[in-house]
């Protein structure tokens, strides 16, 4: 019986406004050393006139998924956009990369700036998350190639050593994001525990307890008239038990109270009629304020405001920016809340004016919220759970920019969950470990294009100047 051969076609893409194709290549082999790079690449690269670099495409299993040109330079030399590199590969959900550049020359030594470039390209892939397998400089047509792997292997530190086929090197990295994330959570429950045999937590339960516990009906009322509403109670309340005092020209929030009353009722008996009063139940509409709608003694809170700068806020904000489902906008909040999702509106609203590491925290918190799609009549959750998904969600993608939301976070869940049992939490620990997963991946290869982006531009002037080339 004849052997079946498994042929790889590798597709010529580029991105434009969209990933487009062209004419594939075909391979029989999968790509598992330089040798097998440059003899799938070589029909692509023999008799080139200036220097292309191109860069393969892997999957898991390091078969090739496509190739594409970055850069196309002159006789002697070639730029090579570290952004570039990743255009295609994260659009195709590649696994690796292989890099390759031709010297029409003949020369097969990389230069100074070979090697920087290099460099450059294994660090921005470890950020990635998608590994710069190797670097090869092709002679000419001849075939002959250097794999600046083998001749500079220092410059690959951190990166994956071997190209054996079936590795899963996207499998281990979403491993090691996942236990880092696990041993995230691990760390917030124990500070959420910690938050509940505080007297701080004692002190505040003492206070919210006096709050009265509205319908899921009138829930939804105050979302719809104030989004960003937290505590809310009547007006002789906040005078009479929490000492605050409505401001003057607050328009009040309506909600349907229940009221009882008395109805005459009569009955026959044998020997005359008898009436009496009977109680019964109705229902009328009620002004209710937030607490934002008063002033007066401050409410005991269980969360300390972040107040630090942070490194590199712009960038990381517009990552975060990239990997939200709706809007993001900045706008004037007067009241204690950071932030708010609105479902309706599909945007996503931060206070003006709070620190950097609050503004990232808010940020990442009502992202969360919109795409877990919280507010959506198929989520079948109560605030409790949604609030506390959200904030868990938002401490682990802080953890892991670096940024330490501890003093808030803790304070934040605990003030959220039904009791010290953290109920929300435990039977929400699956999603939020999924999708800060998936958050903390998206933000960080954002934020590495940009860092990268913006890397290039400052010293492409120097370079210039300067005169040096691949």
């Amino acid at each position: 019986m004849e052997e079946k051969t498994e042929l790889y076609g590798l597709k010529q893409v580029s991105v434009r406004l969209r990933l487009q194709e062209a004419e594939p290549l075909y391979s029989t082999e999968a790509i598992t050393d330089s040798d097998r790079a440059v003899q799938v690449m070589s029909d692509a690269m023999a008799d080139l006139d200036r220097e292309y670099c191109c860069v393969v495409s892997l999957d898991a299993r390091k078969r090739p998924i496509s190739y594409s040109v970055v850069s196309i330079g002159d006789t002697s030399s070639a730029q090579i956009p570290i952004q570039n590199l990743f255009k295609a590969a994260i659009l195709q959900n590649s696994s690796s990369l292989i890099c390759l550049h031709n010297h029409p020359a003949g020369s097969l030594e990389p230069s100074r700036a070979d090697q920087e470039v290099t460099k450059r390209m294994v660090e921005a892939g470890r950020i990635i998350g998608i590994p710069i397998i190797d670097h090869i400089i092709v002679a000419g047509g001849t075939g002959l190639h250097t794999s600046i792997r083998n001749t500079n292997p220092e410059l690959f530190e951190g990166s994956p050593l071997s190209m054996v086929a079936g590795e899963g090197l996207a499998e281990e990295k979403s491993e090691g994001y996942k236990s880092k994330v696990a041993e995230m959570t691990k760390k917030l429950e124990e500070g959420v525990a910690a938050v509940f045999e505080s007297d701080k937590y004692k002190t505040y339960l003492n206070t919210v307890s006096r709050f009265h516990g509205y319908s899921v009906n009138n829930t939804i009322l105050i979302a719809l008239q104030k989004p960003d509403a937290s505590y809310v109670a009547g007006y002789s309340a906040w005078r009479d038990t929490f000492h605050r005092q409505v401001k003057y020209g607050e328009k009040g929030l309506t909600i349907i109270a229940p009221y009882t009353y008395k109805k005459k009722a009569e009955e026959m008996g044998d020997a005359a009629d008898e009436t009496e009063e009977i109680e019964k139940i109705g229902f009328k509409t009620a002004t209710v304020f937030d607490v934002s709608q008063t002033e007066g003694e401050p409410l005991p809170t269980l969360v300390t405001e972040l107040a630090d700068p942070v490194k590199d806020y712009l960038q990381i904000l517009d990552a975060i920016r990239d990997i939200s489902p709706v809007n993001i906008r900045f706008t004037q909040i007067d009241s204690n809340v950071k932030g708010f999702y609105s479902h309706n509106k599909q945007e996503i609203q931060v206070k003006h004016g709070m620190s950097e590491e609050q503004s990232i925290k808010t940020a990442i918190h009502e992202v969360a919220h919109a795409r877990l799609r919280h507010g959506d009549k198929d989520v079948k959750l109560d605030r409790k759970t949604m609030e506390v998904q959200a904030e868990s969600v938002a401490y682990c993608c802080c953890q892991a920019l670096g940024i330490d939301t501890a003093d808030y976070s803790f304070g934040y869940v605990a003030g959220w969950s039904s009791g010290k049992d953290t109920k929300e939490l435990k039977k929400s620990l699956e999603v939020i470990r999924d999708e800060a997963d998936k958050m903390i991946k998206g933000i960080t290869e954002k934020l590495a294009l940009r860092m990268e982006a913006e890397k290039v531009k400052r010293e492409a002037p120097k370079m210039e100047k300067s005169g040096r080339k691949m």
